[in-house]
């Protein structure tokens, strides 16, 4: 790894411009409102991706997890609309020595590729699209290749999704579950702005595209 001081003030910049931690990553010595590292291991990542394979984050945010899946793959493209967010993301790459990511800022309801990936992540971003539900996961699923894998997250199963069984189902229509799981976000120090304490129960699927689909 780079020798990062130079990095890491940067970054630590931008974040204070962004406004928050969104994510943490332990190579940075980062704390955030979601560790990466512990998500990574929560989603059993390694049983699933290759180093072949080439992923697709979606709504990649800071980037952090991206470099993680960076480590493994063979090649990670991550998109987010928000342009300081990218920032930080091309900035930990260079850091953490990173030659196969592609961090390009972008708003998903308007992406238009042919390229199809190994690995999709879509992880608590449905909502922010701002497109019909149906719609949004026929987008991804073309993004999928037929067999390769998708990471789906929910937002807030208690408000947001908590009609969650139902788009588990319209997923369904593309996608096999080959592994389910939950956890509680607590974000903490991290709100912004700072509010009552919250905990947000999320529910996050590995799904394999079926070749017919």
């Amino acid at each position: 790894m780079k020798e990062c001081d130079v990095f890491l003030d940067t970054i630590n910049k931008l974040f204070k411009k962004h406004g928050q931690y969104s994510q943490g990553l332990r190579a940075l010595d980062i704390e955030g409102r979601r560790d990466s590292d512990m998500r990574y291991k929560m989603y059993n990542i390694d049983a699933y991706l290759k180093p072949e394979h080439t992923v697709l984050d979606i709504g990649c945010n800071c980037g952090f997890f991206s470099c993680l899946l960076a480590q493994k793959a063979s090649s990670v493209v991550g998109f987010d609309k928000d342009k300081t967010l990218i920032q930080i993301a091309k900035i930990a790459a260079d850091c953490l020595g990173l030659d196969n990511t592609l961090f390009v800022s972008g708003d998903f309801s308007s992406y238009n590729s042919k390229v199809q990936y190994n690995f999709v992540i879509a992880s608590q971003i449905h909502y922010w699209v701002k497109i019909p539900f149906e719609q949004y996961v026929a987008k991804v699923s073309s993004l999928v290749k037929p067999g390769g894998y998708l990471l789906f997250e929910s937002h807030d199963i208690q408000t947001v999704d908590k009609d969650i069984e139902q788009k588990v189902a319209v997923l369904s229509l593309f996608f096999d579950i080959v592994e389910s799981g939950g956890w509680v976000e607590d974000p903490g120090k991290y709100w912004i702005p700072p509010k009552a304490h919250k905990t947000i129960p999320r529910k996050f699927y590995i799904m394999k595209r079926r070749d017919d689909s």
